[in-house]
């Protein structure tokens, strides 16, 4: 069920009883997906050919309906995909729409014109595949992190990034620091703008182009059906990984891992290669570093004599000589759910737990 509201710019929403919050600001619904969507997404679309919009949330066709008179006005093409889990039956009134343009927008059905193209799924948007990357802007309109907050994790954003061009975006009204930590997780270039009537910031995060390759070495070094991780503390935060690093130029990833080795524990880190245990099999961009694309080789380590660190997942600790800032400890293979980065979780499942 769903009321009517209006809103501050003389414009109408609708206030969702499902989830307990309006489908757009009561500031001004259409000043808010103006500013967000039209202005922040549409017309910053480099070129003069098709635009391609996948929108998260159709709701009420408010921000379709607003590309569709865009569109029309400069005469730019617009072919818009909407996933909508909730459909509802009432449809908002748009400027510079047609009855019959109304009318297509409230049914959610589909329509292709010279200047506009719109299909609307019913279902979830886990569900949604993309066929390569062909989005050039994404309309990220879900329900705020508070309401919804299965549509603002990483992996959400993981997924709509594989279907986006290099150098697309991705617009919202949300300006949340978790949000927008995911979306810097799952490899978005995340910048703030300002925001519309009621709200100081909006979102706007890329897809940058992947150039080149960032290759990493990295040890596992297993004693007594313990693992021995770091914490370390990096751009995003503090993050518990594997020890080890990038791999310098001149030089191979044994050496690269047995050199991070020493730089990281001092003495302590003096060890030998058993064997190769993992070299990374699928694609993983990096969090800070969008333009790169992460290739990791993982190997077995003895250490020469024994690392005496604790065993609880509460209480790293630094180690004497050591570089500064780490903190270390031996974790069971169970315990490594805290891992931050998805090729080390990926290989405490499927190597060491093999």
């Amino acid at each position: 069920m769903t009321e009517q509201v209006k809103t501050g710019d003389g414009s109408w929403t609708l206030k969702s009883e499902q989830f307990g919050v309006t489908y757009h600001s009561v500031h001004g619904a259409r000043t808010e997906s103006e500013h967000v969507f039209i202005e922040h997404g549409l017309a910053q679309v480099p070129g003069d050919g098709p635009i391609r919009v996948f929108e998260v949330g159709f709701g009420t066709g408010l921000n379709a309906g607003l590309a569709w008179a865009w569109a029309k006005r400069t005469g730019r093409r617009v072919e818009y995909r909407a996933v909508e889990a909730f459909p509802v039956a009432v449809a908002v009134e748009v400027p510079g729409l047609t009855e019959e343009e109304a009318a297509r927008l409230k049914a959610g059905t589909s329509w292709d014109s010279s200047e506009f193209g719109f299909d609307v799924e019913v279902g979830r948007l886990e569900d949604v595949k993309f066929e390569g990357r062909t989005i050039d802007v994404v309309f990220f309109d879900a329900f705020a992190p508070s309401a919804q907050p299965e549509l603002w994790r990483q992996e959400v954003f993981e997924s709509l990034g594989e279907g986006v061009v290099d150098g697309g975006r991705l617009v919202t009204y949300c300006a949340q620091g978790e949000a927008r930590r995911a979306m810097r997780a799952a490899g978005w270039r995340v910048e703030k703008a300002p925001g519309p009537p009621g709200k100081r910031e909006m979102t706007v995060a890329f897809r940058e182009a992947v150039n080149r390759f960032n290759v990493r070495a990295y040890a596992l070094i297993v004693e007594d059906g313990r693992v021995l991780t770091v914490r370390e503390d990096l751009p995003g935060g503090p993050a518990t990984k594997f020890p080890g690093g990038g791999v310098e130029f001149g030089e191979g990833p044994e050496e690269a891992v047995l050199r991070e080795l020493r730089e990281e524990l001092g003495e302590a880190g003096a060890g030998e290669i058993t064997g190769h245990a993992y070299t990374t099999g699928f694609y993983v961009r990096s969090i800070f570093r969008p333009s790169d694309q992460i290739l990791s080789l993982y190997y077995y380590v003895r250490l020469n004599r024994p690392l005496d660190v604790p065993t609880k997942p509460d209480a790293p600790v630094k180690v004497a000589g050591g570089e500064a800032g780490l903190k270390w400890r031996w974790a069971r293979v169970e315990e490594l759910g805290d891992l931050a980065f998805p090729i080390d979780r990926h290989v405490a499942e499927h190597v060491l737990q093999a």
